[in-house]
């Protein structure tokens, strides 16, 4: 009953993606930085794609380290993420379909749920050296790095390294796209 739970637990993390979503920022070691002004941001933005990469995460049973290795991909895209100015806020309005696979001792399982708010991605937001960074009314702050901008297309990325509870992501990248 006991590992019943926990995987409820992580299952939920990982379907709610955003637990994972926005954690801590990874380096940007690029030789061609992005070409992007905060006034660039200043928009409205339309989620069009959302997936992981090299997702894994670990939790103990009855002292016993269980891993779970895991992808999220995000589908039917109804999702706006708008960037204010004169405060710098970010909201966002809609939802999309986020389906997790994940797989435990050999045995993959899939769920999906619809997700309409995706949690450390409201409150005030600042942009410098290509991350973007943004602290919530609780006073975390979540970052991002800006993989690419073409104008109209931004591609973010962001590390998935957290604990929640007895649960720890311990490696995996989040990418985000957002168009106007």
């Amino acid at each position: 009953m006991k590992t019943y739970i926990q995987m409820k637990v992580l299952r939920q993390m990982i379907i709610s993606g955003g637990a994972v979503l926005l954690a801590i920022a990874c380096s940007n070691n690029d030789s061609n930085p992005p070409q992007l002004s905060e006034s660039d941001l200043i928009n409205t933005w339309n989620l069009t794609e959302l997936y992981t990469e090299n997702g894994s995460a670990t939790t103990t049973v009855d002292n016993m380290p269980i891993s779970v290795v895991y992808t999220l991909t995000g589908s039917n895209f109804n999702q706006q993420v708008i960037f204010g100015d004169n405060p710098k806020t970010i909201t966002q309005n809609g939802s999309f379909t986020l389906t997790a696979i994940y797989t435990l001792a050999g045995i993959s399982q899939t769920s999906q749920q619809v997700v309409n708010e995706v949690p450390n991605i409201a409150g005030m937001w600042s942009y410098q050296n290509n991350v973007i960074n943004i602290t919530n009314s609780s006073g975390v702050i979540t970052s991002a790095n800006v993989i690419s901008f073409d104008g109209t297309v931004l591609k973010l990325r962001t590390s998935l390294v957290q604990d929640v509870g007895n649960i720890t992501v311990t490696d995996g990248d989040m990418f985000i796209v957002l168009s106007r």
